[in-house]
């Protein structure tokens, strides 16, 4: 996991973080993350999602995704000596007929705080 001097690096959609100040802006970060969905996951999915019921298998790749999003906005945050990403904004989409891939993009600022004193 990304970390500053031994803290893991802050990502929020706010454009504040209450108790801090903001010292200084990095600039824009961006992420991608293309993910394949698993085919026997989604067939099933689609009985579900048929029926009514929640796709978990798919929710779950998802999370995962979002998760990497998060994790490379701190890598790019990282490289550019920042300690937060501030502003992030995410989109996601699942895409193809037959062999379906999900497709999460976020921007966002890395910026560096400073508790308020």
């Amino acid at each position: 996991m990304a970390q500053q001097n031994g803290n893991m690096i802050l990502v929020t959609t706010t454009e504040t973080v209450e108790g801090y100040e903001i010292v200084e802006y990095k600039g824009v970060i961006h992420s991608q993350v293309v993910l394949g969905v698993n085919v026997l996951k989604d067939f099933f999915g689609a009985i579900r999602g048929f029926v009514g019921g929640r796709m978990e298998a798919i929710e779950d790749e998802m999370r995962q995704g979002f998760a990497m999003s998060d994790e490379e906005l701190r890598n790019q945050a990282e490289l550019r000596g920042a300690n937060a990403v501030i502003g992030a904004e995410y989109d996601g989409a699942i895409e193809g007929e037959r062999d379906k891939v999900l497709m999460i993009s976020a921007s966002a600022t890395a910026v560096v705080l400073r508790r308020k004193r």
